[in-house]
């Protein structure tokens, strides 16, 4: 069932929405996204305008990102990413986890009673893991650079092809996968899901002290007890007050001490 504004949709009530329209004004990958994302197997599809809107500006800028990247490296499009890579910088070793983490993800959702929503989530949380990765990560090692994120929008695409067809095969001839619907579906690799390690840098009153190496996504709490059992960082430490910590995900964690009275 289909409602609107908490009614089922009826002519009686002038409450439909014309579909026709609706494809005319933002696509037909719009529309059938917003639906599959909307309507859980076991719920009635409640409209809802703004997320309609809100499926339009994700395959936009996915269209965006797609076409930054072709900007940057042209030779994306020919780049191999068959194969797996084994030299890559520790924070494209981290967006490539994601990458396999997300094809696990969103083919156990489609295979456990078709749960497109949740697998259309993670498609979104993909992209935004793999933007904030191509927008605040230009200073990375160039060949990792560009191999993880051809990957990773490659494999994004092949993933979206179910939701969005259209603009999945556009972008994927755009990246040279060609037809995405005649790719064979993306398979998790293993190696991939095991969560690389990535230094942090470790500081006492913003002067370093040791780069030690954790889980990218570990907690400040995680980070300090580490850094506390190692020998450089406790002898730094002896005879300080802490004063506070400051904490950078998966950067830095600083110590900012004073002379213990």
């Amino acid at each position: 069932m289909v409602l609107k504004d908490g009614s089922k949709m009826s002519k009686s009530k002038g409450n439909v929405v014309d579909p026709d329209q609706l494809i005319s004004e933002y696509g037909a990958d719009t529309v059938r996204l917003f639906t599959l994302f909307s309507a859980p197997p076991d719920k009635d599809l409640s409209w809802d305008d703004k997320a309609v809107e809100g499926a339009y500006r994700f395959l936009g800028r996915l269209h965006g990102r797609v076409e930054s990247l072709l900007q940057e490296f042209p030779e994306a499009a020919t780049l191999d990413t068959g194969s797996w890579k084994e030299a890559l910088s520790p924070e494209a070793a981290v967006v490539r986890s994601k990458i396999h983490e997300t094809i696990r993800k969103v083919t156990a959702d489609l295979e456990n009673n078709a749960q497109m929503n949740t697998a259309i989530a993670s498609l979104m949380e993909l992209l935004n893991t793999l933007s904030h990765y191509q927008g605040n990560a230009l200073s990375d090692e160039e060949e990792s650079r560009q191999w993880v994120l051809t990957s990773g929008y490659r494999s994004l695409l092949l993933l979206l092809s179910p939701f969005a067809p259209h603009l999945a095969e556009h972008l994927g001839t755009r990246l040279g996968l060609g037809q995405t619907g005649h790719h064979s579906w993306p398979a998790p690799d293993e190696r991939a899901l095991v969560r690389p390690l990535v230094p942090f840098v470790i500081q006492v009153n913003g002067k370093l002290r040791a780069t030690l190496t954790f889980s990218p996504d570990a907690a400040e709490e995680t980070v300090s007890l580490g850094a506390r059992e190692d020998e450089r960082i406790a002898r730094a430490l002896k005879g300080q007050t802490l004063v506070k910590t400051i904490f950078v995900p998966g950067k830095i964690l600083n110590f900012v001490v004073r002379p213990s009275q």
